[in-house]
């Protein structure tokens, strides 16, 4: 095989690969003839395209090099059971295109001055030699037999490379762009031409892959070791039985890559999903198998069988599985179940619809077994849990009536008090505002003669004052007099010390002095008299008003003394009373405030009894809340607890149907019994038990038990993933 497979695409766009075969040639010397017809067979046998090289041109000793073509007939056959050798055109059916290409060409293809082809330059050499001699007969033969195997023929010629005798011996080390022209155009159109020619080889409309291809070789090959004609059927038989087996490998890998291990444990999911992985693995084996019908049926059947064997192991344990997480779920439950019913039975049963819906919804919890065990456990202990959970919810209701009703009767006594201290403190209330009235007018009305005795202080206050204006007036005229009789005393001196003076001066007569002393004398002495009397009567009237004033004084401050004295009296009356007044308002105040928190504390238990009153209406609507919701919460069960029994029964009618038509199976391959025969059921009663067990599944020995009253058997059996030799011992128990 030379270089790399080549990768070529189709006309329809599909990809493949090139592979080039290179042989020894049909003329070595060192090969015999039955060798180089071996050889010349193989590569028949394994090529789309057969190319043919020699040197020169067709001539007849380039035909003769060809006889081997009528011996391969007799090293080939088309199926085993043929003993006589296949016709040239019958084995043309499997024979590849054939390509002959003419090295070192030099001639001129011409005939009678026309130009040939190569093509018609063949034909023209595998034409009928005229003629009717044993030897023209062998030409003829040879040339008959190559027209026959190979009826897609063609023909190429290329030129020498180069002409150069010594390159030519070492032209593995010329590069290719010293050749010659001619020579390298020819490879370019040899190389479109083989890769136009070389399609993928087929046989039996079956496209070659590269593995089938190395079996195919290893059939020839070995059949041409061992001293065999290699038969083609035999080899493509082999071939697709290998290519059967592998895609039966393909399919299960495919099966188990596409099959979910998460799925639900029920057998309906497990069968569903069972069924569309296989469909996926079927899908894989068409896709690699090869052959004839019957190979792929029976490797197709075998991957199946192997795929439900599988399956049904997977099955078993999953179902098994389930039922132990089913317990332990249902175990898990009924601790936190039996700590809710503690809280109480709304607690309680909001917990259980807690745990419902996660085990309703649980993927890993599931399988037939699932309400079954979930339909016992609702019968048994939550049943029990929920009637002690209801009984203790009755009792603790009666208990909160009960106290209730106390509280509503104390507080119906509280306010019965409170409103009869409220109606005391109401009319205390209405004393104490009366008193607080009369007070108010009291001092009111001392406030009025406070006021009247400090407008009489204020009056007399104001007399006195006149008075003593008067008075000083008085006495401001009496020193107006003193003066104005000192400024006369000294006015009448100084005309005396003036008249003696003139006297004295001038010398007048005495007389006239005299008279004017006498004058002067006179009316000095009436002046003095006036002066003397003006003197009584100021004295007189300053007595007089004197003692008017001192009497008015005296009598006025008298009375301011009493006024001031009695206003005092009034003011002390006044204070005392305002303190008395004060100190009852500060206790009526307190008084109030005390009555006020008393119809406060009476409103307050008022509200105390509304409160509980309420509290009381409340209290029994929950009551009659949770009566409801325990309703409905058992309604719902027994609900869920029917459709879990119906589910049930269509578990059980279906593990009925397995079990009657894996007996039916049973029944068209061996022959009834005496039980079979009369109708009593599907092992029949005759039969020993053992047998009959040994002959049913896991499967059809539980739904056995569960039929017959054997649930708790069934269930320890798979919750502890017993063997089948343990479930066979049951069944044998079970029947005696």
């Amino acid at each position: 095989m030379w270089s790399a497979p080549v990768e070529r695409t189709r006309a329809d766009g599909s990809k493949y690969h090139l592979v080039l075969l290179d042989t020894e040639g049909i003329d070595a010397w060192d090969q015999t003839g039955q060798y180089s017809t071996q050889i010349f067979s193989l590569a028949v046998l394994l090529s789309s395209l057969f190319v043919y090289n020699q040197m020169g041109g067709i001539d007849e000793a380039a035909i003769d090099h060809l006889s081997l073509v009528t011996e391969m007939t007799k090293h080939i056959r088309i199926k085993a059971d043929s003993a006589d050798s296949p016709e040239d055109a019958e084995l043309a059916r499997f024979t590849p295109s054939f390509l002959w290409l003419l090295r070192d060409f030099y001639l001129t293809l011409e005939e009678d001055g026309r130009k040939l082809t190569p093509r018609e330059y063949l034909e023209q050499a595998l034409k009928a030699v005229e003629g009717t001699g044993r030897s023209v007969q062998q030409k003829n033969q040879i040339r008959t037999s190559i027209k026959s195997l190979f009826p897609k023929r063609d023909c190429f010629s290329l030129v020498r490379p180069m002409e150069d005798e010594l390159q030519l011996a070492h032209l593995e080390t010329v590069a290719t762009s010293s050749l010659r022209p001619q020579f390298q155009k020819g490879m370019e159109h040899l190389t479109d031409l083989i890769f136009t020619k070389a399609q993928p080889k087929e046989l039996g409309n079956q496209i070659i892959t590269g593995p089938m291809l190395a079996a195919l070789t290893k059939a020839y090959v070995d059949a041409i070791n061992h001293g065999a004609v290699p038969t083609i059927s035999t080899a493509w038989q082999g071939v697709a039985e290998a290519e059967c087996r592998r895609a039966g490998d393909a399919a299960e890998e495919a099966y188990h890559k596409a099959f979910r291990r998460e799925t639900s444990a029920d057998e309906a999911s497990l069968d569903a999903e069972h069924q569309r992985c296989l469909n996926v693995a079927m899908q894989a084996f068409s896709a690699v198998a090869i052959g004839d019908e019957s190979i792929r049926k029976a490797n197709e059947n075998r991957a199946r069988d192997r795929l439900m064997n599988d399956f049904k192991q997977f099955k078993d344990q999953r179902v098994a599985q389930a039922a132990l997480e089913c317990e332990k779920q249902l175990n898990a439950a009924n601790t936190q179940l039996m700590q809710a019913a503690s809280s109480g039975l709304e607690e309680l049963l909001s917990r259980e619809a807690q745990e419902w819906a996660q085990y309703r919804d649980s993927s890993v919890a599931a399988g037939s077994e699932k309400w079954m065990r979930y339909l016992k456990y609702v019968h048994g202990p939550f049943h029990q849990m929920l009637k002690t959970a209801w009984a203790g919810s009755q009792q603790k209701s009666k208990s909160d009536t009960d106290s209730l009703q106390h509280q509503l009767a104390s507080a119906s006594s509280r306010a019965a008090h409170a409103e009869t201290r409220a109606s005391q403190a109401e009319a205390d209330r209405d004393r104490l505002r009366e008193t607080e009235a009369k007070l108010r007018r009291e001092q009111e009305a001392a406030g009025a003669r406070a006021s009247q005795l400090e407008e009489q202080v204020r009056r007399e206050g104001a007399g006195s004052q006149r008075m003593q204006t008067e008075l000083d007036s008085l006495r401001s005229q009496k020193g107006e007099a003193d003066r104005a009789l000192a400024q006369a005393r000294q006015d009448h001196q100084a005309q005396a010390r003036d008249l003696q003076a003139k006297a004295q001066q001038q010398g007048r007569g005495v007389e006239q002095a005299q008279q004017q002393n006498a004058d002067l004398t006179r009316r000095l002495q009436q002046a003095e008299q006036q002066s003397s009397q003006l003197q009584r009567q100021l004295k007189a009237e300053q007595d007089g008003r004197a003692a008017d004033a001192v009497s008015a004084s005296s009598s006025s401050q008298a009375a301011l003394r009493d006024a001031q004295a009695a206003s005092r009296t009034a003011q002390q009356q006044l204070q005392v009373e305002k303190d008395s007044a004060a100190r009852q308002h500060q206790a009526a105040q307190q008084e109030i405030a005390m009555l006020r928190s008393q119809v406060a504390a009476g409103e307050g238990t008022s509200s105390e009894l509304r409160h509980a009153q309420g509290e009381a209406t409340r209290l029994k609507g929950e009551l009659d809340r949770l009566r409801a919701q325990a309703q409905e919460h058992h309604d719902r069960l027994q609900a869920d607890l029917d459709r879990a029994q119906a589910e049930l029964t269509d578990a059980r009618s279906l593990a009925q149907q397995h079990y009657d038509a894996g007996m039916a199976a049973n029944a068209g391959s061996e022959p009834m019994d005496e039980g079979q025969a009369n109708g009593h059921g599907p092992a029949g009663s005759s039969q020993d038990p053992t047998a009959r067990a040994k002959k049913m599944t896991i499967i059809e020995i539980t739904a056995w038990l569960t039929e017959h009253g054997k649930e708790e058997v069934a269930y320890n059996l798979a919750n502890k993933k017993a063997k089948k030799a343990e479930y066979v011992n049951a069944f044998v128990s079970a029947h005696s």
